[in-house]
């Protein structure tokens, strides 16, 4: 539930683009922005989004593989805002409006329910 509600929420708003591009360009040129954006939104989510895999999988919440792992479904999400143009050409959308918006984020929860049924077949 909570990658399907961020999913929806980066997708859906439309001043999102703006904050992911702002978020892009801090990364890319650091400065002390990063530090409080980090410490007071990407951490403690990130955090909470591995104590979720952690519950889901049994794999612990500060595992280097976890913390990957968790980026890794995070980061499919602001890729369509980042990508947008190429992405809207590519799939011959006009707009990413609620249609587009929803296949999206089925795409991303399609990902994760790929991954916990891996784990999930892993396990003796």
């Amino acid at each position: 539930m909570a990658l399907e509600t961020m999913a929806n929420f980066v997708m859906s708003r439309p001043e999102m683009l703006s904050i992911v591009q702002f978020i892009l360009r801090e990364m890319a040129h650091p400065t002390s922005t990063l530090d409080r954006i980090y410490t007071g939104v990407v951490e403690p989510v990130h955090r909470h989004l591995c104590q979720l895999w952690e519950t889901a999988t049994g794999e612990p919440a500060e595992e280097d593989t976890t913390r990957i792992t968790v980026f890794t479904l995070i980061g499919q999400v602001p890729y369509f805002r980042i990508g947008r143009e190429v992405v809207m050409r590519r799939m011959n959308w006009q707009a990413i409006g609620p249609r587009e918006s929803a296949l999206t984020t089925a795409a991303v929860i399609n990902n994760l329910d790929a991954m916990l049924r891996q784990r999930a077949s892993d396990c003796p």
